[in-house]
């Protein structure tokens, strides 16, 4: 399963105005799209794109990349709780890509639970919202600093 960010085509009188959320291009991203069918090609009179982290500046590593270094730090504690700070949508893939990796569960909360059923993932197999019953837990991003009190019983 790919995931990304949402998109709004706009149609009416005005054209036909695409916007794209904030999203991450990669080389392979085009071709799987296009690949999968996903994409219709149509004229489009505006296009607004949200290129965020597309200024030279930013040296992301790759998704494959950034993934294999969470699993790496995973991996190399596997006696430690492990907090995964996440926004409120998005990282599916990467928590269920830990989950497969560890063999065991990642706690997650009862809203995002609802969202994986969603997005038919086997939740029931590589999620739990007991915090009891899993030592990594995927917590809102903010939450993941110094002072703020993480207890898990």
């Amino acid at each position: 399963m790919r995931q990304g960010s949402l998109m709004f085509l706009i149609e009416g009188p005005f054209g036909r105005i695409l916007h794209t959320g904030d999203f991450r291009w990669e080389a392979d991203f085009a071709e799987s799209m296009l690949s999968d069918e996903v994409l219709t090609w149509a004229p489009v009179d505006k296009l607004f794109i949200d290129n965020t982290y597309a200024h030279p500046r930013y040296n992301f590593p790759s998704r494959a990349e950034a993934c294999q270094a969470v699993l790496d730090l995973v991996l190399a504690h596997p006696d430690r709780t492990i907090l995964i700070g996440v926004d409120k949508l998005g990282k599916e893939e990467l928590l269920a890509a830990v989950a497969a990796a560890t063999g065991e569960r990642v706690c997650v909360p009862a809203e995002r639970w609802s969202l994986l059923l969603m997005l038919g993932l086997p939740a029931e197999r590589l999620f739990t919202t007991d915090t009891r019953a899993a030592r990594i837990h995927a917590v809102l991003r903010h939450t993941v600093c110094h002072g703020h009190d993480q207890t898990f019983t």
